[in-house]
């Protein structure tokens, strides 16, 4: 009996093995994948297929990668280039894949803040990642006002703040913000094309930064390159778990720990 499982479990990894050889040559070094490449794949070679659920609302393939162009639009707009960071301060919604995946696009880095740090461990974070612009949701508006004036190389004038339709979060802080929303909606989603990689993108490079809880000190920045989460991705849905094309992965993790 003990030899029978046995063997069962070596066919199963067998089998899981080789559906991952065909994708390693993705997660080489010198592959030039990303995870945004992966949404404007999968938006040429199925378009209408779901690409992502919330709540009552669907996106498809091309609309996600629509999303994700205008978000990398605004953000070229504002100065973001190659190598910036940028902090994200976003709770688990669809905006925040949107404004991640669209600095993936522009080979941006993208600072993944956790939600409930506060104070001086919030200034801390963004402090030492050196990030020069803010994206926070309004739902979070109001810890950034706490901490602005700790913040060394963000003023007002880099802070945008990102509405809430979900929770209609209303912020009680006398400070204004940019109106990243307001940026999106003047966007013109015909200007995608000049979003076309110019061939220099590695998957080495940086993707994002992640952070420690913080229990033992001040949080500490883990830096995420395009290859750590394209690999993550790979070895979960195909190893792992064998996902199908048709099957839906419900997300309950918070993404700012690389995306959930």
């Amino acid at each position: 009996m003990v030899f029978t499982e046995k063997l069962r479990t070596r066919y199963i990894e067998f089998k899981a093995l080789l559906r991952l050889l065909p994708l390693l040559p993705q997660i080489s070094p010198k592959s030039t994948y990303t995870p945004s490449k992966y949404v404007s794949k999968h938006s040429v070679e199925k378009p209408n297929a779901i690409a992502l659920r919330f709540l009552d609302k669907t996106w498809s393939w091309s609309q996600f990668d629509e999303e994700i162009s205008r978000a990398a639009l605004a953000y070229v707009s504002i100065g973001v280039k190659r190598g910036d960071k940028v902090v994200l301060l976003i709770d688990n919604r669809p905006e925040f894949l949107i404004c991640m995946l669209a600095l993936s696009r522009l080979q941006a880095v993208a600072v993944l803040l956790n939600t409930s740090v506060v104070g001086k461990s919030l200034a801390h974070c963004i402090n030492v990642s050196k990030a020069g612009l803010i994206i926070v949701g309004a739902e979070h508006v109001d810890k950034i006002t706490a901490i602005l004036s700790d913040l060394i190389q963000i003023s007002a004038a880099e802070v945008w703040e990102l509405n809430d339709p979900y929770e209609q979060s209303v912020s009680s802080t006398e400070v204004s913000y940019n109106d990243f929303d307001e940026l999106l909606s003047s966007v013109d989603i015909t200007c995608a094309e000049s979003l076309i990689d110019d061939g220099k993108t590695s998957i080495m490079d940086e993707c994002c930064y992640i952070y420690t809880s913080g229990t033992t000190g001040l949080p500490k920045a883990a830096i995420v390159t395009n290859q750590r989460l394209t690999a993550m991705g790979i070895f979960f849905g195909r190893y792992m778990v064998d996902m199908k094309p048709t099957e839906t992965m419900y997300a309950s993790s918070p993404l700012y720990h690389t995306m959930g």
